[in-house]
């Protein structure tokens, strides 16, 4: 411990001696480590985030029948898990979309809906007045409360101290806020999605103007979770949930038909992400950012060795004394270990300085989505020690190569270092083996950021499908203003009879799923051929009305579009598009075949005729192939959002208030959201944008680490070989000549890092194929463009050490050594 001591205050003092290399180490490593720290903490806010409430592990999600029950079921499974061995509750919850004021004034704000127990459940405690809790089931006078989120008080409600016992008015109806969330609460969610407005569950009937919503038992509405008594497991509450469900099943048969399939994860963490379909991409996704960090931090290292290993050269002198009076090789290289560890300290404290700074700029941060979405990134514990430990390692990693150098024992040979190539050819080809794998990083990083940036270009322009360019659409929720469902369908004919007879309005139609906008609905699709176990053909689903596909300009191939005849006292019908009649139909006329929806073992889902066939568009993302689709009519389904479409003559933007008077012009509680539908198709594009953004910040950091890397080992270079510089202009060489020797030998370190990095990106491209749209694996434009890039970087780094070396006075240089 005495020699660490004694090592630690040495290296300080070492340090301290040369101000510029030690701040421009710090700097280089700050760049590194901080590009490491600023990834690991989305990492941590995605995957690892755990919830802000008490033994947040003890907490599950229980999946029931897919992932919602009925609020009939929830409190039979609310009252066996209370009684049960295993957990010691369970709770309910619900998003619900909510009009927030009333007239021109009002707003869509995002809720949830809970049960008495919710905040009990979770433990959480308020930041300001209370959680309601059961009294809200037994007491109708005790409903009309809400609890806000800390971000709605400071946005909507202007952060005031007297919000307690303020009113909201929403959906028509009247509540009292009684509490304010603490910042970091996000209810059940450990990521992303954070609810405005936290309602009891027993108001949903009159907010949605349904009396029968929580009573009826095949009205799925509910997702449950539970916090499982201590030492009790997932599977152990996996198989008591199940056990009751197959009760409940024997009991009411025909709305529970399908409800033991249950399913139980954890509720943050990666527990969270069990089942979720977009989970493999975001794992796939985080995976490469963190490999491509990591080479970040790896071409920084190279950067730092070269910069030792330079510094190697000019103290061999005091490692000869050292050595001479008696010093280990062992106790050499500690203490050089040392340094590069207490560089790696210094150097992770300004990184986590760098990634507080930028982490700040994302403060409040939403992404421009129709959801509240919030990202908390934060230097926790956990960050904090991820940066801790690779400090340390990044320290070991670039000072071994110099302290292996420096703590050799023959001390004459290292005392007579000075002559020329007098072992230093050795040292000079390690360093240039560290250019080469700079070189071969960076052509990693630049090629991912360009494969990116060529499938976004190319999501832009790739034709969906269907007009977005004359398009505007306006979402609402007729049951938010007191509609009932049968008074939906009389209002949307209202609306699109109004919409059609507007000056500038070329067709209109309604639906439920605007395409492209990271919604969806997707499920098996059976048809009368497929065997009794078949699991059916996995197919993306909408709900639209009459004239749909004539207002998105999709074309329609056979059969007939659907009409306001085919409402939900008609035969059951169905239009498909062109992938899915492949599928399902191979070769036979799909008019006239029936298909069936997704369908619970003994409550099976109408069979339905097809009666079109229209164009393949995209669905969920620009770049995806070809999937099959199901189109039902609108008004044989059930759904509380609608999507209002209009295509206009013009600049479909300069139509958004004459949507919006429209609208309101059949009932003002209408709330819609207005959207151009290029600005709706612009949603599917954020991810890759967030991609491409963040992966060219990475290729340039990893671009001018390389060039500093490849600046700092010819400069070297060029001094080492002063004297013969010198010679070779005495003996008559051109500048052109000394200009071409040094430049080239920049060119050859690059053209050899290009060989090795083209490698290891394509081997990386290929895990990265299915998040790019319309780029090939091994992309000429992108690789030759990165290529020449790197080869001209590598020449331009090389001319100012090559043009000192042409100004060399060849008197001086011949007594340089």
């Amino acid at each position: 411990m005495d020699h660490l001591l004694k090592d630690v205050r040495y290296s300080l003092r070492v340090l301290l001696r040369a101000p510029a290399f030690t701040a421009i180490a710090i700097a280089t490593l700050a760049v590194g480590i901080g590009a490491n720290t600023a990834i690991f903490s989305l990492v941590n806010t995605l995957l690892l985030r755990r919830l802000p409430v008490p033994q947040s592990q003890q907490l599950v999600r229980a999946y029931i029948r897919g992932s919602h029950t009925s609020y009939a079921n929830f409190l039979d499974f609310r009252d066996f898990a209370r009684h049960s061995n295993v957990m010691v509750d369970l709770a309910g919850n619900r998003n619900q979309v909510l009009n927030l004021g009333a007239g021109g004034q009002a707003e869509r704000v995002y809720g949830e809906m809970v049960s008495g127990n919710y905040f009990s459940v979770l433990g959480a405690s308020p930041e300001m007045g209370r959680y309601f809790g059961p009294e809200v089931e037994s007491d109708p006078a005790a409903t009309a409360v809400a609890v806000v989120s800390h971000g709605f008080w400071q946005r909507q409600l202007g952060g005031r101290a007297d919000v307690l016992g303020s009113t909201l008015l929403l959906n028509g109806h009247t509540f009292t806020v009684v509490g304010v969330a603490p910042e970091e609460f996000t209810g059940t969610y450990a990521f992303a999605l954070s609810p405005d407005i936290y309602l009891p569950m027993v108001t949903y009937p009159t907010l949605v103007a349904d009396s029968s919503a929580l009573q009826d038992r095949d009205r799925t509405i509910v997702e449950s979770f539970a916090r499982l008594k201590p030492g009790a497991t997932r599977g152990q509450a996996q198989a008591a949930l199940s056990t009751f469900a197959r009760q409940l099943e024997q009991r009411f048969p025909r709305e529970n038909a399908g409800l033991s399939d249950v399913r139980v994860t954890g509720l943050d963490g990666l527990g969270a992400f069990e089942g979720i379909s977009f989970a493999p991409v975001v794992f796939l996704f985080l995976g490469v950012l963190t490999l491509l960090v990591g080479i970040v931090l790896l071409i920084a290292c190279a950067n730092l060795a070269n910069l030792l290993l330079a510094r190697a050269w000019d103290r061999k002198k005091e490692v000869a004394i050292r050595a001479a009076l008696g010093a280990r090789r062992g106790r050499l290289a500690q203490q050089f270990l040392t340094e590069s560890v207490l560089l790696g300290i210094l150097g992770g404290g300004a990184a986590c300085l760098l990634a507080a700074w930028l982490l700040s700029l994302t403060h409040g941060w939403r992404p421009p989505v129709p959801a509240p979405i919030e990202f908390r990134f934060a230097l926790d514990w956990r960050v904090l020690s991820y940066t801790a430990v690779l400090s340390v390692l990044t320290g070991l990693l670039f000072g071994m190569a110099p302290a292996w150098h420096l703590a050799r024992p023959n001390i004459a040979a290292l005392i007579k270092e000075g002559a020329a190539g007098d072992g230093r050819s050795k040292r000079v080809s390690f360093r240039n083996l560290l250019i080469v794998g700079q070189v071969a990083a960076s052509l990693v990083l630049l090629v991912c950021a360009g494969l990116f940036l060529r499938s976004l270009r190319n999501s832009r322009f790739t034709n969906p499908g269907f007009d977005v360019d004359h398009g505007i659409t306006a979402t609402i929720d007729p049951q938010a203003a007191g509609y009932s469902q049968a008074q939906s369908a009389q209002l949307r004919r209202e609306l699109l009879s109004r919409l059609r007879l507007t000056p500038g309005v070329e067709a209109a139609s309604d639906a439920v799923v605007i395409p492209l906008t990271m919604n969806s609905m997707d499920g098996p699709m059976f048809t009368p051929a497929m065997p009794a176990n078949s699991r059916g053909l996995q197919t993306s689903f909408n709900l639209v009305g009459s004239d749909y596909f004539h207002t998105l300009s999709i074309p329609l191939l056979a059969g007939r579009e659907f009409t306001d005849r085919d409402d939900a006292t008609a035969p059951k019908v169905a239009i498909v598009n062109q992938t899915f009649a492949r599928q399902a139909f191979g070769k036979q006329n799909p008019i006239g075949q029936r298909v069936r929806q997704f369908a619970m073992p003994g409550h099976p889902s109408p069979w339905r005729e097809v009666v079109g066939v229209v164009a393949d568009t995209k669905y969920r993302t620009a770049g995806e192939d070809a999937r099959g689709i199901v189109y039902f009519p609108l008004d044989q389904g059930s759904e509380h959002e609608v999507v209002l479409h209009a295509r206009v003559r013009g600049d479909p933007s300069a139509f958004r208030g004459t949507m919006k008077q429209v609208i309101a012009s059949v009932d003002s509680r209408l709330v819609p959201d207005i959207a151009t539908m290029r600005e709706d198709v612009a949603y599917s594009l954020i991810p890759a944008q967030i991609a491409a953004w963040l992966l060219g910040s990475l290729g340039a950091l990893g671009l001018l680490l390389a060039t500093l890397g490849i600046y700092g080992v010819i400069s070297y270079s060029a001094a080492q070989r002063t004297h013969e510089m010198g010679v070779r202009i005495a003996v008559g060489a051109r500048p052109a000549d000394i200009l071409r020797l040094i430049v080239g030998q920049g060119v050859v370190l690059a053209a050899a890092g290009i060989a090795a990095g083209a490698v290891f990106a394509f081997a990386l491209s290929l895990a990265l194929r299915s998040m790019l749209n319309g780029v090939g694996l091994l992309d000429p434009l992108t690789y030759g463009s990165v290529a020449l890039g790197l080869v001209a970087v590598a020449a331009g780094a090389s001319l100012a050490p090559a043009l000192r070396s042409v100004r060399v006075d060849p008197m001086a240089a011949m007594r340089v050594e």
